[in-house]
């Protein structure tokens, strides 16, 4: 058996296939665990109180990208990036993001925004203000706005 500590996350510029991470992942958590794995548990959920009705909001950081596969002959890679390194101030966070990646659809960029904005209408005025949206076939996808004057 492979023991935790052989068992490391790559650098943030160094992607690994899918695959390749879950087999890995698969080996390191042993026979006990290895069918509870799934790549929904990379996400970090948060839940908060938001009155005394105990009503509950799910914020969810991101912790990877995917770089999507060009051919169908090659899978997507997975990229260590956390939602936790990028800045708190959201004109540079929006910055790095799109540094990253130069386009982005909203389920992907959200996770990276979730600890910026409290809600929804929060997150879409931060898109609002840093983003320009282009709808296509593949539905919404976001790209940098340019910072002008204000």
């Amino acid at each position: 058996m492979v023991s935790n500590t052989d068992f490391h996350f790559r650098a943030k510029d160094d992607p690994i296939s899918e695959r390749e991470f879950m087999a890995k992942w698969r080996t390191s958590v042993g026979d006990t665990f290895e069918s509870s794995i799934s790549m929904s548990l990379l996400s970090v959920s948060e839940f908060a109180r938001v009155s005394r009705f105990a009503k509950k909001i799910r914020f969810t950081q991101g912790n990877y990208t995917v770089t999507p596969s060009i051919t169908h002959e090659m899978r997507p890679m997975l990229t260590y990036f956390p939602a936790s390194s990028l800045p708190i101030d959201p004109a540079a966070r929006f910055a790095d993001l799109f540094l990253t990646r130069s386009h982005w659809k909203e389920d992907e960029i959200a996770p990276f925004l979730a600890d910026v904005a409290v809600n929804h209408k929060e997150r879409d005025k931060l898109l609002l203000k840093f983003a320009r949206a282009t709808t296509g076939p593949q539905g919404v996808w976001y790209t940098a706005r340019a910072q002008g004057g204000g």
